[in-house]
């Protein structure tokens, strides 16, 4: 059986431009951080379900303000 090399192939590409391959043949720069599994969760902004909840809120962190939240279901922190 005859051994095919194939060029310009996406293996190719990745080998010369980005790293290359690890021993399992997955691409490197899947293996650095921050490629899949290991992001950072999004940070979730504070909701309040009540106007009372998001005044207690206001009080215990120094007068910060709220606002109606833009779905308007709820308070949430004013942004600056």
């Amino acid at each position: 059986m005859e051994s095919v090399i194939i060029t310009g192939s996406d293996w190719d590409y990745i080998n010369d431009h980005m790293g290359g391959h690890d021993e399992d043949g997955m691409p490197n720069f899947m293996n650095k951080r921050g490629f899949a599994d290991d992001r950072p969760e999004p940070k979730k902004q504070a909701r309040f379900k009540t106007f009372n909840e998001a005044k207690e809120w206001s009080i215990s962190n120094s007068g910060k303000a709220f606002t109606r939240s833009p779905d308007g279901d709820g308070f949430i922190p004013k942004t600056t």
